[in-house]
């Protein structure tokens, strides 16, 4: 990304602050909020359609590389706790207590996400993977020259705002995008913390399957 792309950005970003800061509280019930959050945070970062994506590959998936490591039971609720169902039940544990200790901050998440964020990251995540399928090179600025302003505005405070710190964790993505980092180095970040969510979802879905870690080293 090229120097003045960053300011441009960054001036996205520093404009929807106040914005997005400014929207009223939203009069949604406690159980509403976190079912469009959930909603919201399950589009952003789609594992569940990632995974299902790689389900489709391989019967045997995620146990291909060792199918005899787990039983028929075992591999059939590994697919289910790795699919769109079962990543949204996982997540929408996560959203509740979220929720409960960040009410007002929800809200304002909500708002980010909505007007654009999950939009974005959605594409780019979905794009990635689709790359690494085919092969073929991810159109990034076709993507984001596709945005309206107010999508890239919403995308910028939800990757970089000090405001949606807590709801880059939520969504598992930590710090993986500086704007005054190259786009090599964003690259790699995202890649590292794609990875790092996906081991820990993978994980989650273990234990709950009663399936032990070290069929991994065997």
């Amino acid at each position: 990304m090229t120097r003045n792309a960053r300011r441009c950005l960054l001036a996205l970003m520093l404009s929807a602050a106040g914005v997005f800061a400014a929207l009223p509280v939203s009069a949604d019930s406690a159980g509403a909020r976190v079912a469009r959050l959930t909603d919201l945070v399950v589009r952003t970062v789609p594992l569940g359609e990632v995974f299902t994506i790689l389900a489709g590959d391989s019967p045997e998936w995620p146990m291909q590389e060792k199918p005899d490591a787990v039983s028929a039971g075992q591999l059939a609720c590994l697919r289910d706790e790795l699919s769109n169902d079962g990543y949204r039940r996982m997540k929408r544990t996560e959203v509740i207590a979220y929720v409960a200790e960040n009410p007002g901050q929800a809200d304002a998440d909500i708002a980010v996400l909505e007007a654009g964020g999950a939009k974005m990251m959605n594409r780019l995540m979905l794009a990635g993977v689709e790359q690494e399928r085919t092969g073929v090179p991810v159109d990034e600025a076709k993507i984001m020259g596709e945005a309206t302003a107010d999508e890239l505005a919403a995308f910028m405070q939800m990757m970089t705002g000090p405001e949606q710190t807590a709801l880059r964790k939520l969504l598992g993505i930590g710090n993986a995008y500086d704007a005054e980092r190259s786009a090599e180095e964003n690259e790699s970040a995202g890649e590292d913390a794609g990875a790092d969510l996906a081991t820990k979802v993978m994980l989650k879905a273990m234990s709950n399957c009663d399936v032990p870690t070290d069929v991994l080293f065997q």
